[in-house]
Formats: C-alpha cells, structure tokens, sequence
C-alpha cells in the first residue's frame, strides 16, 4: 500500500507540474520552458516504468503486469522498443507457467546488436530457466554458458549444484540475503523448500513453502508452494 500511495502521488506531482509549466509556456513561450516540459514528460515516463516493474517484483501482479505491459506496447514506435516489451511478456509469462504464450514468443523476439545487455541478460536467462525446468540440462547449460556465466546467480546454483544438495542450500540462503524485491525472494525460497524435502528435512521445508504459500499472486511458485504445504501436512500426519 505504501508503494502504491507513493506512485499515486508521484503521478499526481507530475501532472500538476506538468498542468503549471503548460500554462506558463502559453503565456511566456520559451525554449526554457520547453526543456522544462519535456523533462516533465520523461519523468512521468520514468514513473511509468518503475511501477510497472513494481508490479511484477514486489505486488507480484502478474497479470496485472501483462496487461500494462500490452497496453505500452501499442504505443511504442521503435521496433528496438517493442522488442523490449516482448522480452518482458515472454519473462512474464514463465512466471505464469504458461508454456504456451512463453513459447509463443520466442520466434517473435528478435536478439539483435542493438538488443541492450541487461535485455539480452534476461531473455537468455529465462529461456535457459524454462530448458532446465522441462529436464532439458545439456541445452540450459549451454546457453548459461555462453550467454549467463554467473556462477553465483540462481540458474547458476541450480546447474552447479544438482548433485550437491548440502552445497546448493548454502549457496541459496547466501543468495536470499542479498535478495531486495520479493519476487527474487520467492524464487530462491522455492527452491530451498525443493531441495530441503529432496534430503528429507520437511520441518524447514514446509517452512520455506509456507512463506511462499502466504503471498497473494498468481505467480506459479505460489501455487506450487499451496499444493506443498498440504501434501507435507499430510506426510506429517502419517509419519
């Protein structure tokens, strides 16, 4: 609520400065106030975004965030810029579980030289993600290695320490302190609740499905850690 009454006002700001400098360029017109407006205007677009990403990574709206994402799509002139905003849906979408629109998109975006590197980042990432998701190791392993290579990123964990459950739990609850925005909070829970019941420890495994089952998202590892929770319930009765 807070971060939502902070964007409120910010929008509101925006418009107010933007309503006064408007006036005042009608009756005094002047390259001053020209460059006055237009740094208005991209703060507001600024804004924009930030809320935006917001809603993925800290409300966890994912649909929410699709929806707006679509909406700034059809604005946008640049096809550079539109390829950013395919990216983002793809992203989305893996996040959704929806293998369908996930795919959709992967012979629609184009990685080209003009691609910026933290967008080039992200679409390799998920895409080796989603391979490591349906089993596919050899070919997430490749494209970790020539597009990723960060060893201390999740997917990097994931992929080092498959057989080394001991190692990967100290891996992960070192990377969940350095974690700021909730959706990578989630992510790296997820995980250690997976490999916790892989050993057998379903105390701190329930813990950590527990966390994730709490937030209200449609975000699939909350639905997963729902589906957890009462199977490990369950185990618990009958042990």
């Amino acid at each position: 609520m807070k971060s939502r009454f902070k964007f409120i006002l910010g929008y509101g700001v925006l418009i107010f400065l933007g309503i006064c400098e408007g006036s005042i360029f009608i009756k005094k017109p002047s390259f001053f106030n020209i460059f006055l407006f237009i740094f208005i205007f991209l703060m507001f677009y600024i804004l924009l975004w930030v809320e935006t990403y917001n809603m993925l990574v800290n409300e966890l709206k994912v649909e929410k965030y699709i929806s707006r994402l679509k909406r700034i799509f059809k604005f946008l002139l640049t096809k550079e810029s539109k390829n950013i905003i395919l990216i983002n849906l793809f992203t989305a979408y893996l996040f959704l579980n929806s293998e369908k629109d996930f795919l959709s998109y992967i012979d629609i975006i184009e990685i080209t030289k003009k691609t910026p590197k933290k967008v080039k980042y992200v679409y390799y990432y998920n895409l080796a993600a989603y391979k490591l998701s349906i089993n596919e190791k050899g070919e997430a392993r490749k494209i970790f290695d020539e597009n990723i290579k960060k060893e201390e990123s999740l997917l990097g964990i994931l992929l080092n320490y498959e057989n080394n459950p001991e190692q990967k739990i100290v891996k992960l609850e070192k990377l969940l302190l350095k974690q700021k925005v909730e959706l990578s909070k989630i992510e790296v829970k997820f995980y250690l609740g997976e490999v916790y019941e892989q050993i057998g420890n379903l105390k701190k495994a329930r813990r950590f499905y527990n966390e994730i089952a709490e937030k209200k998202s449609d975000i699939y590892f909350v639905k997963v850690a729902k589906e957890k929770v009462l199977e490990l319930s369950l185990k618990n009765k009958e042990m």
